[in-house]
């Protein structure tokens, strides 16, 4: 009886919008008047004698004779209409369950002529095109049953029905909502993939959601994504199962691309290669040759274009590009020089002359070439040579080019400033003239220097400019080019004026350029703070009282207590959420629910409070903050549980942020704070973190397990997040497999640089240390793949490529490869002639690899580069440091680095920094008495400077 009655109970919920005919009656019923179509009693069920209600449907084992398929499928088509009521609940509820045994009967009886037939047919037809089946949770059913458009899909993921999803992807085939329903689907798949699969892993129908990959996959990032997913559930991979079903919708074309895609990926090149030699476009098999490092090959099938495109055209420097990069990795001098002078060799005049410009000198700065591409700009273009000067370490040709002579500053230094403010005033609009534009890149050219004095003058000058709109402007853009120089301290003199009443969002940004990791909005809202604790303050004690805060330190007269319980007030005062639309707004409060609201402060307010000491108000503001739904601050507190030890806790709240998540709106069926994805990622390594704490195997494998599956997915900014979270656990190998993955997609989708400069560099970084060649390897493709694009400052294209350079070098000198050392040397040399971190970690490493006569060749050369630029430019500091630091630790020229040592501390005496070079040279010259007194002096300046407390101790050590 149990057992009818629970199907009576499901028979109840699930035809309440069963269709009968208008004039269909019961012959039993005794009801009277016709029945309105659509819809249908609702109330106890007729079960008759229970046997119907119970009978099996048939399974493999008992699959019936090919004879008998026939009058099975007439048997039910005529239970959909037989006399008795209960019976054709029966018959429909059996044909609906059984859908791979019944389809064929159900399409036929949708087509009868009796519409009690067809009626039910077409029922069951539409509940399997919305995912509704028999065992579908009943408010998931209430949620489908309201709407028959394909966005119920959606409902369906989120509450992890895939087998409903993949049903009613396979019954929309041949309709007009199929394209769109594979469409929510996909979309869906791409923005929360990682919740998907852990209700996969946790309900066990991975294999379901692969399935339903396998039907809707119509981008490079799904097609990935499933082969990941089969590698987890260890599918098998070959050339039958490769591409997903869906594919059978793809061009040629796509299904060639995407196959040596994946093959690329499965580190099958050889497959991918023959492939990709049968593709019309050259792309593909130039990305498969060049990560398979056949930069030979490349070479001759890159010149052979180049020399068949039109001079002048763009096609014909983007060839020359692809020849030099070829040429330069596959060494062959020769047709490098050939493809520098095809590069040279343009016609300023002509139509594509500025259209090529761009990708000519950046591909030429990315090899070093920085003479070469200096050339490439015409003569009128002085600023544009003076800064590509100024980022390659060359200051003296920038000076000359930009038509300021050295020995003039001092003399013409004020008539240069007067003439540009004039030429300025005389601009109608908001653009700087071009005097302006140069004077500002001679204020960067004489703070790297060292000549803080006339660079001030400049930007005190420019900052004066009377009150306007185009003067702001030339003042805004003063102070953006400092941010790119340490005089952090001059933005925050010149960013306002005191005389103000309110200070601008531009001040503000510029401001916090100031701080290590304080956003604009931090900065604001402790500014907006001290205008509600003290309004009578003047605009310059708010913005220095802002700093001082931000800073850790308490602003004079600024109570510890008292104004700390007030700032404290302050921040975690809740307001209304300013990103919550109007329309939001209406619908909670047209259910009486309250406004969203959030709290002002944030994490780094937080961090704030802490810096200030005050530790009471630092977990009252995060406790606030998480208790107003932040996830970053419950993640934090749950950091902070974790760290202290009390497992339970830190436990409890992960697994409350992944309930959260996971929570689905009872209207909507949609899953909640879907923006904050990520924070699912932190509480699974975190709950993965705690398991091994405890020597909990199962539970590690378990959250390992989930933790991989969601990792299978498009999401990249999700997959960053669990990388970056997974380097504190030093899961190192994990991490480099999440970069690495995704690689080889990036490098062959058309228009990806800059995802691929992304992957390549966290791959990058967390490989370097075990394997720099293949950071090298990686970061150098991504390099060749950004000129073209115009998202990167030009001082990029001389600094990045010196990253790949130094891994490069760091490769050969393991691999004792004395000629690739000295190339690799010479690469990076003409990118930065005092290049420090060569100087300073690489040649000990080529010393120890035997080859310390090129090591020493390389020291003097950057010594003396080092020594003729301060020679010059006497007043910088930084260079005169750094030049005696590395001579000091390769014990070379000790003299030489005692004279640097002493110029540098002499121009910046208070710097700890400096003092502390000067006492390593002094030690290292035997006067470790001398080194000691000094080491004292500094670490007076900088007491929290831990590596100064080291040096006391080991100088203490060798003192008499």
């Amino acid at each position: 009886m149990e057992k009818l009655l629970g199907k009576s109970l499901l028979l109840s919920l699930f035809f309440a919008t069963l269709p009968l005919s208008a004039n269909s009656q019961d012959a039993g019923s005794s009801r009277t008047g016709p029945v309105p179509a659509g819809t249908i009693p609702m109330g106890t069920i007729p079960t008759g004698d229970g046997k119907s209600l119970n009978a099996p449907v048939p399974t493999s084992e008992q699959t019936p004779s090919q004879e008998s398929v026939g009058e099975i499928e007439e048997d039910r088509i005529r239970g959909l209409a037989d006399r008795d009521y209960a019976q054709r609940h029966i018959a429909t509820l059996e044909m609906w369950k059984d859908r791979e045994g019944s389809r064929d009967a159900v399409q036929q009886a949708a087509r009868d002529s009796d519409p009690e037939i067809s009626g039910r047919a077409k029922w069951i037809l539409r509940q399997w095109r919305r995912g509704a089946l028999p065992d579908t949770p009943p408010e998931i059913s209430r949620l489908l049953r309201s709407s028959d458009s394909p966005g119920a899909i959606e409902r369906l993921l989120n509450r992890g029905q895939f087998q409903a999803a993949v049903v009613a992807v396979e019954e929309s085939a041949g309709t007009i909502n199929r394209e769109t329903i594979s469409r929510r689907i996909t979309v869906a798949l791409l923005q929360r993939f990682p919740l998907y699969a852990k209700l996969a892993y946790d309900t066990g129908s991975t294999e379901t959601l692969l399935q339903l990959l396998d039907m809707v996959t119509d981008s490079d990032e799904l097609a990935l994504c499933r082969i990941r997913l089969m590698q987890l559930i260890e599918v098998p991979i070959d050339d039958s199962n490769l591409l997903p079903s869906s594919s059978s919708m793809w061009t040629e074309s796509e299904r060639r691309q995407r196959r040596i895609m994946l093959l690329a990926s499965l580190g099958q090149l050889d497959q991918a290669l023959t492939l990709a030699e049968k593709e019309i476009e050259d792309s593909h098999r130039i990305n498969t040759l060049s990560l398979a490092g056949r930069w030979d090959e490349i070479c001759d099938a890159t010149h052979a274009l180049a020399l068949q495109s039109e001079p002048n055209s763009y096609e014909h420097a983007i060839r020359w590009c692809d020849t030099l990069v070829a040429a330069s990795r596959s060494h062959r001098d020769t047709l490098v020089d050939e493809a520098v002078r095809e590069l040279l060799r343009v016609d300023p005049e002509s139509a594509e002359a500025a259209r090529t410009l761009n990708v000519r000198w950046k591909c030429l700065a990315i090899h070093g070439k920085i003479d070469e591409a200096i050339r490439c700009f015409p003569e009128s273009a002085q600023i544009q040579k003076s800064k590509l000067c100024l980022h390659a370490a060359r200051p003296e040709m920038a000076f000359e080019v930009l038509g300021f002579p050295l020995a003039e500053i001092d003399s013409q230094l004020h008539h240069w400033i007067d003439s540009a403010i004039e030429e300025q005033t005389k601009v109608k609009t908001a653009n700087l003239c071009e005097p302006v534009e140069k004077l500002l890149v001679l204020m960067r050219l004489l703070v790297a220097t060292g000549n803080n004095d006339a660079g001030w003058l400049i930007a005190k000058r420019l900052s004066e400019l009377p009150a306007g709109a185009d003067n702001f402007r030339v003042r805004d853009q003063m102070l953006s080019e400092l941010t790119d120089t340490r005089n952090g301290d001059w933005i925050r003199q010149l960013a306002y004026d005191e005389n103000e009443d309110k200070l601008s969002r531009a001040s503000m940004i510029l401001l916090s350029t100031t701080l290590e990791n304080v956003s604009e909005a931090t900065f604001e809202i402790i500014y907006e703070a001290l205008v509600a604790m003290f309004p009578h303050w003047s605009m310059d004690q708010r913005v220095t009282s802002v700093i001082s805060l931000l800073e850790g330190d308490l602003p004079p007269d600024f109570d510890s207590t008292v104004d700390i319980n007030r700032l404290l007030s302050f921040v975690v005062t809740p307001r209304v959420n300013r990103l919550a639309g109007m329309r939001m707004i209406r619908q909670q409060m047209a259910r009486g629910a309250p406004l969203p609201l959030s709290i002002r402060a944030n994490l780094e307010i937080v961090q704030m409070f802490w810096r200030l000491g005050q530790s009471n108000a630092a977990t009252s503001c995060l406790n606030a903050l998480a208790e107003s739904g932040d996830p970053d601050a419950v993640v934090e507190v749950a950091e902070r549980a974790l760290h202290a030890g009390d497992l339970d806790l830190a436990e409890e709240i992960y697994e409350s942020i992944l309930n959260n998540l996971f929570r689905v709106d009872s209207s909507t069926g949609v899953i909640a704070s879907q923006s904050n994805i990520s924070v699912a990622g932190k509480a699974m390594v975190g709950l993965l973190a705690i398991a091994r704490r405890r020597g909990d195997e199962a539970g590690e494998i378990k959250r390992e397990q989930q933790l991989r599956f969601m990792l299978c997915g498009p999401s990249e900014s999700f997959n960053d997040d669990v990388a970056g979270y997974l380097t504190e656990l030093g899961e190192v190998e994990w991490v480099q497999d999440i970069y690495q993955s995704g690689l080889a997609m990036h490098l062959f989708a058309s228009g990806d640089e800059i995802r691929l400069y992304n992957a390549a560099r966290g791959y990058a970084m967390i490989t370097s240390d075990q394997s720099p060649g293949e950071s090298a390897r990686w970061f150098d493709l991504a390099m060749t793949r950004l000129i073209t694009s115009e998202d990167f400052r030009d001082s990029a294209f001389v600094a990045l490529p010196i990253y790949v350079h130094r891994w490069a070098l760091e490769a050969a000198i393991k691999e004792k490869d004395a000629d690739e050392v000295r190339r690799t040397i010479d690469v990076l040399l003409s990118l930065d002639p005092v290049d420090i971190d060569l100087a300073e970690r690489l040649l000990p490493l080529m010393r120890e690899s035997g080859m310390g006569s090129i090591a020493s060749e390389t020291l003097k050369q950057i010594l003396q580069q080092g020594a003729e630029q301060v020679s010059k430019f006497p007043l910088d500091a930084m260079t005169c440091n750094n030049l005696a630091w590395v001579a000091a630790k390769n014990d070379h020229n000790l003299p030489l680095a005692r004279r640097l040592s002493r110029q540098a501390v002499d121009l910046e005496p208070a710097s700890s920094i400096y003092l502390d070079t000067l006492a390593e040279v002094l030690y290292r010259m035997d006067k470790p008495d001398q080194a000691l007194a000094i080491e004292k002096q500094a670490i007076m300046d900088d007491p929290d400077q831990w590596h100064l407390h080291q040096q006391i101790e080991r100088f203490r050590i060798s003192s008499p």
